[in-house]
């Protein structure tokens, strides 16, 4: 007893708050590890799975940049909803030159309701292992409702926009980044999955297995139901195979969107956007117009999912088709066959049609 009151033993409900989220996400560290293998009920909710090396590092810079510097030294155990509450609206309500993080800066924006919702999940993360071992008796998290965001953040392309942009290769400087916006806008596929495409997935069955990571490499897709067929419309598809005739790596498991290093493919992030940007212009979308819509690459994922729904597609197939999770999509993707997926390439064809015509 003496050694507790004298602080040489530290009693398990007085863990600090800075102590036990130090270091939280670190890749080899025992919660990051288990959250790569186990698949648990509340795993889709808190991302418990599919865990990158990016999203680890995410959460670690919130905790070492705005969460410790808050929170401190508070016990876990003295953790009350009201405190996370309090927490949100100092977030919401304080400029970025007054928080820690910014502390030669002079901007006088906040954070935007989406960034302070992130953090929210990481504590969500903390308290949730804690709760786990012991430290506290619930979750403070599980009661705090997140922030409204702003549903204009990423702005989405008209149908007719997206065709535009699909239908005329020469508004791109190249044809490489055209391709890869066409899959996207066509598909569904995140960016990261287009460039991640082997020789193999447009030479056999059309599948997305594996996503591009930057900084770390391949890896499994975002969601749960990121991996999953992804049949073609035939004329998309020799689209694709008279572009790889250009690359000099020609073996099956080689990139489709090759670069100079063989291990790697072609992921110019800035590369890839400013094209886009060209192309916006082309089809008159000026750079205020974009700035003002805040049109993104990933304006092109929308079109997928409307498009599809237009043409009639059930939303259980366009789920497992795009690789959105969902309890009814889960439902019924465990008994999809590949031709199930015929009415999307039908829905396909008359979008490349006039690309053929020309």
């Amino acid at each position: 007893m003496k050694e507790i009151m004298d602080g040489n033993i530290v009693v398990r409900q007085h863990v600090k708050f800075s102590e036990y989220a130090d270091g939280f996400f670190d890749w080899e560290g025992t919660y990051v590890k288990r959250a790569r293998t186990r698949q648990r009920k509340t795993s889709r909710k808190l991302g418990l799975t599919n865990m990158g090396h990016t999203h680890a590092d995410k959460m670690n810079a919130f905790l070492k940049n705005h969460l410790i510097p808050y929170f401190g030294d508070k016990r876990l155990s003295r953790f009350t909803s009201e405190d996370i509450e309090q927490w949100i609206d100092y977030m919401l309500e304080t400029p970025r030159r007054e928080l820690p993080a910014y502390k030669d800066s002079e901007d006088e924006r906040r954070l935007s309701p989406r960034t302070i919702n992130h953090m929210l999940i990481c504590l969500r993360h903390v308290f949730g292992q804690a709760k786990r071992e012991g430290l506290v008796v619930k979750n403070p998290c599980t009661e705090v409702g997140f922030t409204i965001e702003d549903s204009s953040e990423r702005g989405v392309l008209t149908p007719e926009e997206t065709l535009k942009l699909i239908e005329s290769p020469g508004n791109w400087p190249n044809p490489r980044d055209y391709l890869i916006a066409k899959v996207s806008a066509l598909t569904g596929m995140r960016q990261m999955e287009v460039v991640a495409l082997r020789r193999r997935h447009i030479l056999k069955d059309t599948k997305v297995e594996e996503s591009w990571e930057m900084g770390y490499g391949l890896k499994e897709p975002k969601s749960r139901a990121g991996k999953r067929p992804l049949p073609i419309a035939r004329s998309l598809r020799e689209e694709l195979l008279e572009f790889m005739k250009s690359s000099p790596f020609k073996r099956e498991d080689d990139f489709v969107f090759y670069s100079a290093d063989r291990s790697k493919p072609y992921t110019n992030n800035r590369g890839i956007l400013d094209s886009f940007y060209d192309a916006l212009e082309a089809i008159k979308i000026s750079e205020a117009e974009r700035k003002e819509r805040n049109l993104v690459f990933h304006s092109l994922r929308h079109h997928a999912n409307t498009y599809l729904r237009l043409a009639g597609i059930p939303d259980f197939l366009i789920q497992a088709y795009i690789g959105h999770s969902s309890t009814a999509m889960t439902d019924h993707y465990t008994h999809i066959r590949d031709e199930d997926f015929q009415p999307i390439i039908d829905a396909q064809e008359p979008l490349l049609a006039n690309r053929k015509a020309g």
